[in-house]
């Protein structure tokens, strides 16, 4: 049995993507990349150029690494969106 894990972790692959390559591949994968437009307004103060979790405690604690690729992992969450939009039958 796995010892109790309390506070907080960050659920990621570590593996740095930028904010456009991420948007661009959400844009593709709901067929309206031509509404992204980098650059129509100014980047906020706060606002990364690029992400990368960080996931050593996670793993440490708890043996755990990722299964998906973020790739993957946007297909399934805008696939599971998308139905939970679809109008009832």
């Amino acid at each position: 049995a796995r010892a109790r894990c309390e506070g907080v972790y960050n659920v990621c692959s570590a593996e740095p993507t930028t904010m456009a390559s991420l948007m661009h591949q959400i844009g593709r994968l709901v067929g309206r990349e031509d509404l992204i437009d980098f650059g129509a307004r100014q980047a906020g103060a706060f606002e990364p150029d690029f992400i990368c979790g960080e996931n050593r405690r996670l793993r440490e604690a708890t043996g755990w690494s990722p299964r998906r690729s973020l790739s993957d992992g946007l297909a399934s969450a805008v696939e599971w969106w998308q139905s939970q939009s679809a109008p009832a039958r």
